[in-house]
This record gives structure tokens, sequence and C-alpha cells, in this order.
């Protein structure tokens, strides 16, 4: 088994990406901090963000005396999500809606795989990406549980970018000179902020919910919506772990699941981690204009049988 991985912070301020690699276990983490802007700062744990806090924790755990290994994938990341919500607490959770708002809660989406003699076994929630490629060439991909949910996010974040970019310059949102964007940003996430935290409220870890997805952040609920596969060893060539960073929103929000495995996989034969983030950052960089950050934190584990 050959195992490789890459990790880039982006323009990103913080380090919310987690990584794991074990003897059997291998993971990207995608932490969720609880929602801020301009007139509701960030709040910090010990200096770090809440989404940095869980991917440290997550980390931390499979090195911690608190771990050891279950029987299975899924019961080691029931152990996990039990353990983070003994750590945040639900005093965690900002007041800043009455009642307040368990859309505050950090927390991380994740792909993660325990690898024994025989056996491969694939868990994901949220938007990191597992790729699958079978030997016989099938090749198989987490659902993007988070599409709708961003979806309908991402409208609502270049309307009311748009809205501003008017308001403040009297410019179109492409129009607006780079040394504006920043304004026009922050404004941005003054008046999503609350939208933001009623989404998740309705979505995290809601199997009820068109929207939902699952979320590590210590609620039971999250169980039902993981994505599970388990494969024979000798079945699988290649697997791939993406956090949300290695495959762009433009991408994502255009392109089905399958057709996005098998392009990323493409990419990865040709050029390894390295080139897949290159790609990324290539397209990134042809959408600057009209999106929140310039680029994504990214982090991908792979390997091949």
């Amino acid at each position: 088994m050959e195992v490789s991985a890459i990790y880039s912070q982006g323009s990103s301020l913080c380090r919310e990406d987690g990584l794991v690699m074990t003897a059997q276990l291998f993971g990207v983490f995608d932490g969720i901090s609880e929602p801020y802007a301009p007139k509701y700062p960030m709040r910090k744990f010990n200096g770090l963000t809440g989404g940095e806090m869980v991917a440290r924790l997550c980390e931390a755990y499979f090195h911690g005396p608190l771990f050891y290994p279950r029987e299975n994938l899924r019961n080691t990341i029931h152990g996990l999500n039990s353990a983070l919500g003994n750590e945040l607490r639900w005093e965690q959770i900002d007041a800043r809606m009455n009642p307040p708002n368990t859309g505050a809660l950090p927390g991380a989406t994740l792909a993660f795989t325990r690898i024994t003699e025989d056996t491969i076994e694939v868990l994901q929630a949220g938007d990191c990406t597992a790729v699958i490629e079978l030997r016989n060439g099938e090749i198989i991909v987490s659902p993007n549980q988070v599409r709708a949910h961003d979806t309908e996010m991402q409208k609502e974040i270049e309307r009311i970018q748009r809205e501003v970019a008017q308001e403040l310059f009297s410019l179109t949102l492409e129009d607006v000179p780079d040394a504006d964007r920043g304004q026009v940003r922050g404004e941005m996430w003054n008046r999503f902020l609350p939208i933001l935290l009623e989404a998740r409220l309705r979505d995290v870890n809601r199997r009820e919910s068109p929207h939902g997805y699952g979320v590590l952040n210590g609620q039971l609920e999250l169980l039902e919506l993981l994505w599970e596969r388990t494969f024979h060893r000798n079945e699988v060539a290649t697997l791939l772990l993406l956090s949300d960073g290695m495959i762009p929103w433009t991408v994502m929000r255009s392109t089905n699941d399958r057709e996005i495995g098998r392009t990323v996989l493409a990419e990865f034969k040709r050029r390894g981690l390295a080139g897949l983030l290159l790609s990324a950052r290539g397209i990134e960089e042809q959408t600057a204009a009209a999106s929140y950050m310039n680029q994504a934190e990214a982090t991908a584990v792979a390997l091949a049988f």
C-alpha cells in the first residue's frame, strides 16, 4: 500500500482542516466554526477558532488515552463523536439568538477509512469526499451531503454581495476593485450570519430535512447520516479522501458526484495530489471576484493498493 497526503491552508487565516494517518486509520476533517462577522467577532477557545479546536481535538483523539481500536469504523467514529460532545458541551453555544441556536455549535465534516488485512471500510459525512476505484474499473463516490444546503447559501451570499457592491460602490460585484472586496465581503457576512445560523439549525444532523447533512459535533443524530461502504481489500485499487477545498465549489455545484469522482481520479493519476490541488487553485482564480474567499483550505489522503 502506498500512502500520500497533502495540506494547503490557502488564503484561510485559520487551520481548520484535520488529518489523521495511523497504522489502520486514515482520514480528513473539515472543521466548522460558529458563524462570525465583523459585527459578531469570532470567538476563540485557547486561541483557536471553533473549527480549529474541533480539528485538533479529532486529531489528538487518535493518539490519546481515550482512543482504543473498535470493532469497526462506525463505532470508532461514534467513540470520537461522543468524546467530542463531552468537550464541546452546550455552554459553548453562543446565545446570539434567543433561544440559543445549536446551529452555532462547532464541528467537522469527515471522510475516513479503516484498513485491515482483509477489508477496507469507508465512512463519510458532510462535504468531504471519498473516491474509491475498484480493480474492475468501477468508481464509487460518496455523496456531497451539503450540496443542497450550500447551493442555497451560496445563492444568498452572491445576492447579498451584489446588493452590497451596488450600495457601497454603485458597481456590479465583478467590477469592484480587489482592494475593496474585503469591505464587500465583510458587510455580506454581517447580513448573512442570521440566515446561516437558521439554515444550520434546520439542516445539521437532521435526516428529516431535505437539505440535511452530517456533522461531527457530539450530536448522536450524526450516526443516522453516515455514508458507509465496506470492501474486500483485494477489490480496491485506489482510495482518495478529500476535504471540500480539493474540489472547488463551482465544480461541485455544476457536476454530479460520479463525474466529479472520475475527473478527480484521472487528475490524481496524471499529476498526483499536488497536481490535483494546482487544478483546484486554477479554477478558484478564475472565479475569485464572485467568491467569498480566494483560496479554500484543502487536505487529501491517497491510498494505492
